[in-house]
């Protein structure tokens, strides 16, 4: 036994999409039939171009496009982590410049009674700020935030 060649694979193509036609309308089978030689047309063309003239060739070619493929994934997914961090660290900045001035006046205050009651007031706002402050000191300990890069 030998492996079939691609043109004898290709051919088994055509012949078994035509089988698969068997019941459609002449019109149909003439329109099913261009469409299948188009695409083995072009099957061909992609073949001549790449030199690949056997099975195994066409398996080598695969492989060498499925290493290139998991390079690149791997780069895009690296490249959106970084995008999700620049976007969570610019939406942090952005929240502690927002809320800075609440945040400065609930430190100001000096009775505890008081600062609870604008604590409860402005909840939401200070949990923010703190927060956003939490995330840009954990990634800039020296408290010099990149902000032109």
């Amino acid at each position: 036994m030998r492996e079939p060649t691609l043109h004898e694979l290709l051919t088994q193509y055509l012949d078994s999409r035509r089988d698969e036609r068997s019941d459609w309308s002449v019109s149909g089978q003439r329109k099913g039939t261009t469409m299948d030689l188009q695409k083995v047309s072009h099957a061909v063309v992609y073949l001549q171009e790449h030199e690949i003239a056997t099975v195994d060739d066409l398996q080598k070619h695969l492989d060498e496009k499925q290493a290139v493929f998991d390079y690149l994934d791997g780069q895009i997914h690296d490249k959106e982590k970084r995008l999700r961090d620049i976007q969570a660290q610019i939406k942090a900045w952005d929240s502690v410049e927002r809320l800075l001035p609440i945040h400065h006046e609930y430190i100001k205050i000096g009775w505890k009674s008081k600062k609870e009651k604008f604590y409860q007031a402005h909840k939401a706002e200070i949990d923010e700020y703190n927060k956003a402050f939490r995330l840009l000191i954990k990634l800039y300990p020296d408290k010099k935030v990149p902000i032109s890069s």
